[in-house]
């Protein structure tokens, strides 16, 4: 089972890789993205420690987009404590995994994150995550930081929630 997350993680990362491809410049958001990806895609990673670190500078950046937003206290606490939660545990970790919930609810209008049930298998899983950073990216671009945020928290979520064996 932590295998299969793993080999999700770094689908999912990959995908992002490809998602962000040559759009921002240095300090934007894409930028950003593009950093921790690459930083995790140089050579061969260094193991779990590096698909950590890329997921929790991914969450600092949705912590950033949500103070761009405004986000009402309440949910600016949640991105935080999500991604408080994932620089003292694993971003894999339950605990973890429910602190993103949480965020994902509170930048949603209360609307909780569900796996997508058209996501089967790890192919799946990278086109999927690749469109939601599409969508990220186009939502920063359009001065939507608050949907750029749950796009984003949404794709840690699909990276980070083991996928349901299909029959």
């Amino acid at each position: 089972m932590r295998r299969a997350a793993c080999a999700l993680v770094m689908a999912g990362l990959v995908a992002l890789g490809f998602a962000v491809g040559a759009r921002g410049e240095a300090g934007d958001v894409a930028g950003e993205v593009r950093q921790a990806v690459e930083e995790l895609l140089a050579g061969n990673p260094g193991g779990p420690g590096d698909v950590h670190e890329a997921l929790r500078r991914v969450l600092d950046v949705t912590v950033g987009l949500g103070r761009e937003a405004g986000l009402p206290a309440p949910a600016q606490a949640k991105l935080d404590a999500a991604s408080a939660q994932a620089r003292r545990l694993s971003p894999l970790d339950e605990r973890s995994r429910a602190a993103v919930a949480e965020a994902y609810a509170a930048v949603s209008g209360g609307r909780a994150f569900a796996f997508p049930p058209e996501v089967g298998s790890i192919e799946q899983a990278k086109a999927y995550g690749r469109a939601q950073v599409d969508r990220s990216l186009a939502a920063v671009a359009a001065g939507r930081p608050q949907e750029a945020a749950r796009e984003l928290l949404g794709f840690v979520l699909l990276v980070v929630t083991p996928m349901e064996a299909k029959p």
